[in-house]
């Protein structure tokens, strides 16, 4: 009967000690695990920070490529449209100076 007594007794701590043993192992797997994702995630934001930055980078060139492709056609225009002025106000002095050359020659014929 102690043999029993014993067997079971042995039992009884053999269980609670594997039940530690496998609580051990399950918590060490775990923190393994949770590090992993930590690490996994760390990771990610990084990289997920990087590509921010290079989108935001490469969208930064194509703004400033835009301003400039816009900058240099209204500085055409504006040229094109200084030459018409220009153009028109030679036109506008030649007529004045023809009409002023009409009157003054009416005015010696009367």
């Amino acid at each position: 009967m102690l043999t029993y007594i014993l067997f079971v007794i042995g039992c009884i701590l053999a269980g609670v000690a594997l039940f530690l043993l496998g609580w051990y192992v399950k918590s060490r797997v775990d923190k393994i695990k949770s590090q992993s994702i930590e690490d996994q995630t760390r990771r990610m934001t990084e990289e997920a920070e990087q590509n921010s930055e290079r989108l935001k980078h490469e969208k930064l060139l194509e703004v400033r490529d835009e301003h400039l492709k816009r900058k240099t056609q209204l500085e055409s225009d504006y040229q094109g449209k200084r030459a018409e002025l220009n153009k028109l106000e030679h036109q506008m002095r030649e007529r004045e100076r023809s009409l002023n050359q009409k009157s003054e020659n009416i005015e010696k014929r009367g």
